[in-house]
């Protein structure tokens, strides 16, 4: 704009309207430059997106994305053409997306858009406009260098400018969509790669991909054909297709080819989300894949990348999610804000939909259940307030929770079992993997406590579902050692145990010398003190400090006759010897010997001392 013309009202009015665009532009650039790893996989998807929403007659849309070398970048895509406004919209960064989103579009060049400058200040777009019934071929560049507004305005004004001469600046392309075919990929956006960093932000969007495109494509199978991603640095060509078909009115099955590899999904659809899982199958079975931790839960359409660490079981695709501005979380924390109150409206439809779609899994014999309860608080791009999110999310945890008890998620080696009849063992708080594993190996096949243990194979993973929050479960779910040692004292003998774990006398010490060893492992002995867990020679649980042992020099039978009938304490020896069968040598130092030696020096003092001695009441006179 000449800054020494005079300015009338409209060239005013039309200088400020440049202005704000620049300004938001700007505003919108300054956050990706100063954070460029919140966007450096963001930008893929934000130009998927905007392919989805241009279907063409060809029913599905086609892209791609060809890394040309290591300094240019192209995404193409055969979709219909732009129209005046979406070109509009792209140089001013307004979406053309009807505020009403009647027809189910995820956005059309917003501010989304601004994040793949990240790749490139300047961006080359090319492709087929339609105005006035007339389709021409087009071509602008969006120069977004510099860093204050008066940088950016004069090449908005400048694109803009040329826009308004569309019937003279771009030639007419005769009998377009008469002639165009499903290879046309007539748009065409070329970025260019001039710095390192950006190199590596193109790189890093192309290398996720493979996390997050077969998601991408199961939620969009009926707009999305396929997605080739061409690298040729690397020199590799990969085709990502999808095909789906419906096994019941709301169960989807998916799959996804990526090269000559092929995924299964199984999606449970309502009317507001879709929740996906990644399924192995094999003679009619499911076995529910585990979710990498770093790819993205949630999903608006395409993937908020930033939400992979919100929990839920399944990815979730809300139709009418609310996004952060940045598009890695969503919107909760308003008491009154629409956005907020919808989303939270979705979250409590999904979790509705997650009990039904467990239902679904159990009866067709899922496998790998444990997954299906994850149920632990999510965490939000945004720290949840207080008075608003934190209190519905903490409710909602809870009420989810006392269903999926209810819900026959346990898999046990005979078969399986409702959730609130679990006994997961966890020796204590601060357990190694390895001290869990062998203490389940301790209580598998002598099982003495409440409920039913998981399969091993299974126990580590139902440790990570069940102990975040644990205590909104409202019910025990995990066995510890204080459960154990209760539940093992309770018993008080030998022989009632035995009849309780189905073993021989001989089987059950072999069992109760693992249990001593491992407990001394752990540096357990002062529990020895706590829980009477140790039989004496008479088969009764006893504590350690109740106890002698004559293990290093056994007592014959004989003597200990003789010491009980002189005795004048009720108990006989072997009320206070420990069983024989008893490994006696892992209790070290702490054990108190009683050798022969030592009952013989005894039975001397009681005759030394008196005459008479008073046994069970009746005297016996010693000559």
């Amino acid at each position: 704009m000449n800054e020494n013309k005079i300015m009338t009202v409209d060239d005013e009015i039309a200088y400020n309207n440049y202005k704000l665009t620049a300004d938001k532009i700007l505003q919108l650039l300054s956050q990706i430059r100063e954070d460029p790893s919140a966007s450096s996989k963001r930008w893929v998807w934000e130009l998927l997106q905007n392919a989805k929403d241009v279907p063409n007659r060809f029913g599905k849309v086609s892209v791609e994305i060809e890394l040309v070398s290591q300094d240019t970048l192209k995404f193409r895509h055969n979709g219909d053409c732009f129209t005046t406004k979406n070109i509009t919209g792209l140089v001013q960064q307004v979406s053309s997306k009807d505020s009403q989103n009647l027809e189910g579009q995820t956005g059309k060049f917003g501010t989304g858009f601004i994040c793949t400058h990240l790749l490139s200040d300047i961006i080359d777009v090319e492709g087929i406009v339609i105005y006035k019934g007339i389709n021409r071929r087009f071509k602008i560049v969006l120069d977004r260098s510099g860093y204050r507004s008066e940088d950016l305005l004069p090449r908005i004004e400048s694109t803009l400018e040329e826009l308004r001469k569309i019937e003279t600046t771009y030639e007419i392309v005769d009998d377009y969509e008469k002639n165009r075919t499903e290879q046309s990929f007539d748009t065409i956006f070329t970025y260019h790669l001039t710095t390192q960093e950006k190199q590596e932000s193109a790189v890093a969007g192309l290398e996720d991909l493979i996390n997050t495109m077969p998601i991408t494509l199961v939620t969009q199978s009926s707009k999305i054909k396929q997605v080739r991603v061409i690298d040729r640095v690397k020199g590799t060509d990969i085709v990502y297709t999808c095909e789906s078909k419906f096994l019941e009115d709301n169960i989807l099955m998916s799959e996804v080819k990526i090269a000559n590899v092929i995924k299964k999904y199984l999606s449970y659809i309502t009317d507001e989300v879709a929740l996906t899982t990644e399924i192995c199958c094999e003679n009619n079975i499911y076995e529910i894949v585990k979710r990498d931790s770093k790819h993205p839960v949630l999903y608006r359409d395409f993937p908020l990348i930033g939400s992979e660490k919100f929990y839920f079981p399944y990815t979730l695709n809300g139709f009418n999610f609310n996004p952060t501005e940045r598009r890695n979380g969503l919107l909760l924390n308003s008491a009154d804000h629409p956005n907020c109150i919808s989303n939270r409206n979705i979250v409590d439809k999904a979790v509705e939909a997650v009990l039904k779609f467990n239902e679904w899994l159990i009866a067709h014999n899922v496998t790998n259940r444990y997954l299906l309860a994850s149920s632990r608080i999510p965490k939000s791009s945004e720290e949840y307030s207080e008075n608003v999110a934190a209190t519905w999310i903490k409710n909602l945890q809870i009420e989810w929770r006392k269903q999926l008890l209810q819900e026959e998620l346990v898999e046990t080696d005979e078969g399986t079992d409702l959730l609130v009849n679990i006994s997961i063992p966890a020796f204590t708080s601060t357990a190694t993997k390895e001290t869990n594993e062998t203490f389940y190996n301790l209580l598998q096949g002598h099982y003495i406590g409440r409920g039913v243990l998981p399969a091993f194979k299974y126990l580590h993973g139902w440790l990570d579902v069940v102990r975040p929050e644990y205590e909104t479960w409202e019910t025990q779910l995990k066995y510890d050692k204080d459960d154990f040692l209760k539940d093992l004292s309770a018993f008080k003998s030998v022989s009632t145990l035995s009849s309780k774990i189905s073993k021989t006398r001989e089987e059950t010490f072999v069992w109760l010398n693992k249990v001593y060893k491992f407990l001394v492992e752990q540096n357990m002995l002062n529990e020895f003190d706590n829980y009477s867990i140790i039989p004496n020679q008479r088969g009764d649980f006893k504590l350690l400090k109740e106890l002698y042992s004559d293990h290093s020099s056994r007592i014959p039978s004989i003597v200990k006759d003789i010491y009980n009938s002189v005795n004048q304490d009720n108990a006989t020896a072997q009320h206070m010897l420990m069983a024989i069968d008893v490994d006696a040598s892992v209790f070290g130092n702490t054990l108190r010997h009683f050798s022969m030696q030592e009952m013989i020096a005894k039975l001397n003092e009681y005759i030394k001392s008196t005459y008479t001695i008073i046994k069970n009441g009746k005297s016996i006179f010693v000559a």
